[in-house]
């Protein structure tokens, strides 16, 4: 995929898929609420200018395989009150027990800034052909995106 077919058809199915994502993770906490709840859960397609700026940034502009380029077309963000709640939802397992984690594909980093710590965690993951039941198919199908 190019970046011309993300923008004019494949952007949706990556942002029905965060959205999908999202209400997965959404009803697995509401399931176990010895879990952290997070203050806010969003979820997101790359923008047109985002995607644009990141491929003419590592030389990319011209790929035809954006995909497998960047891993950050769909994203799902958990905002969590405390650094104890993001350990406690790191422990929980909720991402490894819901989804299949490509681990040689992911990121994890944490810096901290004054008091507060910035966790950022990017999860390649797979979605099971059984939880899309779970949020309807809006298009989707099971298939290897990002997290």
């Amino acid at each position: 995929m190019n970046y011309d077919d993300y923008i004019a058809s494949r952007r949706a199915q990556y942002d029905a898929f965060a959205k999908a994502i999202r209400r997965i993770i959404e009803r697995v906490l509401d399931a176990h609420p010895e879990i952290p709840r997070a203050q806010q859960i969003q979820a997101r397609a790359k923008t047109a200018d985002s995607l644009a700026r990141k491929l003419r940034e590592r030389g990319l502009s011209d790929s035809q395989t954006i995909e497998s380029d960047l891993k950050d077309l769909a994203g799902v963000r958990l905002i969590f009150y405390t650094n104890a709640d993001v350990d406690h939802f790191l422990g929980s397992r909720v991402i490894q027990e819901n989804f299949k984690v490509d681990y040689d594909a992911s990121n994890f980093n944490t810096t901290h800034r004054q008091s507060v710590g910035v966790f950022w965690w990017g999860k390649k993951i797979q979605i099971d052909k059984s939880l899309i039941s779970l949020v309807g198919p809006a298009g989707l199908e099971p298939a290897t995106r990002p997290l």
